[in-house]
């Protein structure tokens, strides 16, 4: 059985850092190498450390595909040009955002000349109500464009929950819709002793209502009796500057300074000792597609306490973690019920968060997206599935 062709155009790709979807697509694309597919990845320099070298404007040959990372002023114009060449000799092109230049370009222009290619389209949270409140006036026109064309062709898109799907129907009615979790590489498990520490990790963003977690921490009626500590890792974009200094502000408001640690990007080795060594993560966005954060930290056996913003309402069904409000009141009713926990209740919390973090071990589940895209490109009729 012959696979199909995939050409994945993204703005930018590991190394490069930046959020979730770039871990996601490099244990996607490892897996489906490991598969036999023929995978081909169009991305960019965006976002790569300096520090690293990587060669630009060529094909490498790599354990996750054969990649070109196009460099210069006219990137973009390059990018375009080059997916589009190589939609012709491919049988499936797989976008991975709605409102990147990148992804929604080439596929217009995909459409304006006619070339046969299947789509996949992963919609990354892109299409919930608030993330199209962010720089919506960027984003009305483009998706104006964009909603009446999707809405005459034949894409299957792709969710990461249920929440997701909902999500899409909503906003582009009727459409065929797989839904398949993110799946990671569990990361092997850090032995480490738990800190008095609670831990945010990920960008600096107003999405993120970390101010809220703040506040939490100033209405708790145990975090500084305690003596607790909130680190947040993770770095904002320039644009965001006034975000960033309106959450240290915050910190001194409320008399925090020496409680609440921002402690800037954190990655690899590194990263998995912070998640294994604080007592519970905190993750209360306004929205999340998947939260692939909330994963991360199980996977180390912390659990999580997740906003209903996010799609993690099993953190509960499996003794987890909790899935509140983001409110801070209720953030800070939450807080103070773990940090009352006894040591027997918060093991149970621990290895609970480990085996339900098995449940999203791409290599015991990646056999999900494999049926897709061979059902997909064969023309198989295809009957809207759930796999989350």
């Amino acid at each position: 059985m012959r696979r199909p062709k995939i050409i994945i155009p993204f703005s930018k790709f590991y190394p490069a850092t930046g959020g979730g979807p770039i871990n996601s697509l490099l244990g996607h694309t490892r897996e489906l190498m490991n598969l036999g597919y023929d995978v081909k990845i169009i991305t960019t320099d965006n976002s790569i450390s300096d520090e690293i070298h990587v060669t630009c404007n060529k094909w490498i040959d790599k354990e996750f595909g054969k990649i070109i990372y196009l460099s210069g002023v006219f990137k973009l114009i390059k990018h375009i040009r080059l997916v589009v060449v190589e939609a012709k000799q491919n049988d499936i092109i797989h976008f991975n955002s709605v409102f990147s230049p990148y992804c929604f370009l080439p596929y217009l222009l995909l459409k304006i000349f006619k070339i046969n290619i299947k789509v996949i389209w992963s919609v990354r949270g892109e299409l919930n109500e608030d993330a199209l409140k962010f720089k919506s006036w960027k984003k009305r026109p483009v998706f104006f464009l964009l909603k009446n064309v999707m809405k005459r062709d034949e894409i299957l898109f792709h969710a990461t929950s249920e929440k997701e799907e909902k999500e899409i129907l909503n906003v582009l009615g009727n459409q065929k819709i797989v839904t398949i979790s993110n799946l990671f590489y569990l990361s092997k498990i850090v032995k480490h002793k738990q800190k008095n520490q609670l831990l945010y990790i990920g960008r600096i963003h107003p999405i993120k209502s970390i101010e809220n977690i703040i506040e939490a921490l100033h209405f708790s009626k145990i975090f500084k009796e305690k003596k607790n500590k909130l680190i947040i890792a993770g770095v904002h974009e320039e644009r965001y500057t006034n975000y960033f200094n309106n959450l240290k502000s915050l910190v001194d408001k409320y008399d925090l300074s020496g409680l609440v640690d921002f402690v800037g990007s954190i990655q690899g080795d590194e990263k998995q000792r912070l998640y294994a060594q604080s007592y519970f993560t905190i993750l209360v966005s306004k929205t999340e597609n998947f939260g692939n954060v909330v994963l991360e930290s199980l996977s180390q056996g912390t659990p999580v306490i997740a906003s209903k913003g996010t799609p993690w309402k099993d953190l509960e069904t499996n003794k987890a973690g909790f899935h509140i409000d983001n409110s801070s009141e209720s953030i800070a009713e939450t807080i103070d019920k773990v940090l009352k926990m006894d040591e027997k209740e918060y093991v149970v919390y621990r290895n609970n968060a480990l085996n339900f973090s098995k449940q999203f071990d791409i290599k015991a589940k990646f056999e999900q997206w494999d049926n897709v895209y061979i059902e997909w490109c064969s023309g198989i009729f295809f009957k809207n599935r759930f796999y989350f």
